[in-house]
């Protein structure tokens, strides 16, 4: 079994290596995480999984790492080779090998049967929320994981896929992922066609169930806005509506014979995060994102 080390007083982290323990340098990134189950607030505490995360890409709001439980050995006295920058530094005793005595807090890898694909991790915070995309079994026998942050920075809510209505189901969640995927990646003009894409989607599916009427899910926006207002009660016009009109003018701007016909200003990073406001209110008002969010 893989297991490592955190030495308190000096923040190293140490790694078991067959019956011997090795200073990793440079020392990794461990954070407290737990499991987030739905409706319960996750808890940290000294007997907290704890995640070594061995790279993040900010762009992608990807981590990978591996996780490991409190072991049963709190406070254990383990002999350790030197550090290799410290030596024995901290140390006042020595074994007749040389190695070094030091008070490490121990975490064994993470054994729990099963595949934890899709379940959600809390990484140091309750708020920082990471999706479980991938566990691949490695070399040493551990875990590794690859996680993908939950939400867009509260930028966008979570979706609910089991509130979508069936008949477009599969275009929300995918124009949904696409464009949170967009975010980090992405221009201004990029995000607001991405963010057109979403909303049309949204409106669509909903248009659809509502009158029960697949030919309306190929409609652009405008085409969607105008029929929802035809079958409506006389003055209604539902705040959806709204919010999905706002993206297709946004949109709108991002073409250039536009901006030259209409004297428009080029879309800037406000419009941008306008227009994922607005796909954000689309999934609150039909329902469809989690309560929580």
């Amino acid at each position: 079994m893989k297991s490592i080390g955190f030495d308190d007083g000096f923040h190293d982290v140490y790694e078991s290596v067959g019956t011997t323990w090795r200073a990793i340098w440079p020392v990794p990134i461990i954070s407290q995480v737990a499991f987030v189950e739905r409706g319960i607030p996750p808890v940290f505490s000294d007997r907290s999984l704890v995640f070594r995360e061995e790279n993040f890409d900010a762009t992608t709001r990807v981590r990978r790492g591996r996780l490991y439980a409190p072991a049963g050995r709190l406070g254990h006295q383990s002999w350790a080779l030197p550090h290799p920058v410290y030596g024995a530094l901290g140390s006042m005793t020595r074994n007749s090998n040389g190695w070094v005595e030091r008070n490490l807090r121990l975490f064994d890898q993470y054994q729990e049967s099963g595949n934890p694909c899709g379940r959600y991790l809390a990484i140091g915070a309750a708020e920082s929320v990471w999706l479980i995309v991938a566990a691949d079994r490695i070399s040493t026998s551990e875990m590794l994981l690859t996680l993908k942050a939950r939400r867009a920075f509260g930028i966008l809510p979570e979706l609910d896929p089991t509130s979508v209505p069936d008949i477009g189901k599969h275009g929300v969640i995918e124009t949904v992922s696409t464009l949170i995927d967009a975010i980090y990646r992405e221009s201004p003009g990029s995000i607001v066609d991405r963010s057109r894409d979403a909303a049309q989607s949204c409106l669509a599916t909903w248009t659809a169930w509502k009158w029960q009427d697949h030919g309306v899910l190929t409609n652009d926006l405008g085409r969607l806005i105008k029929y929802v207002l035809a079958r409506g009660k006389p003055g209604e016009r539902p705040a959806a509506l709204d919010a999905a009109n706002l993206v297709r003018v946004l949109h709108a701007r991002g073409k250039w014979n536009e901006r030259k016909k209409r004297n428009l200003r080029p879309i800037v990073e406000d419009d941008a995060e306008l227009a994922l406001r607005a796909v954000g209110f689309l999934l609150h008002e039909f329902r469809w994102a989690h309560p929580a969010t």
